[in-house]
């Protein structure tokens, strides 16, 4: 973790690996009965709908019409969005760990958000999701900012919303080339695995 000589004010979560524990071990959970359900081998799925995301994460493709690439692709019977909302109802798997730590934070009066890369589509699903984390205040997604991390651009706007310096607030994430890029714009930073869950809350206002 950076310490900086001025107050903390905010903690700004990750979502996926982090809040919404839904790939222990790199393994993605959603993927479970995946195969069953569409009769399809899921290899093709994920090479058609998750390679190359950039474009996705920024806002610049929609989601939905790749996923109707793999559909007209390998002839499921289905719509792009009865597939999305399968991946999606089987892809939230909260932390609840963290549930507690968020609620305390909350309690001691600290601002709390997400900044998560997530498409369009996905930004609704997480922002439906903040219910079962109370004490978010915002959230921040990679396809409403433009940039996804590591792009600093995307730390830069969400210092601008929060009207914040980057010094008074801790990003946590589970991506060490999102915690660096972070780091080196000055936040306070702490690389989260559920090995290092015990020394986040150490790490953490008490």
């Amino acid at each position: 973790m950076i310490v900086a000589n001025v107050p903390l004010r905010a903690i700004l979560w990750d979502f996926d690996g982090v809040l919404n524990d839904n790939a222990p071990r790199g393994r993605f959970l959603w993927s479970d009965g995946f195969e069953d359900r569409f009769g399809q081998p899921i290899d093709g799925f994920v090479d058609t709908v998750f390679g190359s995301l950039e474009s996705v994460l920024t806002g610049r493709e929609d989601l939905l019409q790749r996923i109707g690439r793999w559909i007209d692709g390998s002839g499921v019977d289905a719509t792009p969005q009865q597939v999305a909302q399968h991946w999606l109802d089987n892809d939230f798997h909260p932390n609840t760990r963290l549930i507690q730590t968020v609620a305390r934070l909350a309690r001691q009066g600290y601002t709390q958000a997400i900044l998560t890369n997530a498409d369009a589509y996905r930004a609704d699903w997480v922002e439906r999701q903040l219910p079962h984390f109370p004490g978010i205040d915002h959230l921040f997604a990679s396809a409403r900012l433009g940039h996804a991390k590591p792009d600093p651009k995307a730390f830069e706007k969400v210092l601008e919303a929060l009207e914040m310096e980057a010094g008074e607030v801790l990003f946590i994430d589970d991506s060490s080339a999102n915690v660096n890029a972070a780091g080196a714009m000055g936040f306070r930073t702490f690389r989260y695995s559920t090995l290092a869950h015990d020394a986040l809350q150490w790490s953490l206002p008490r």
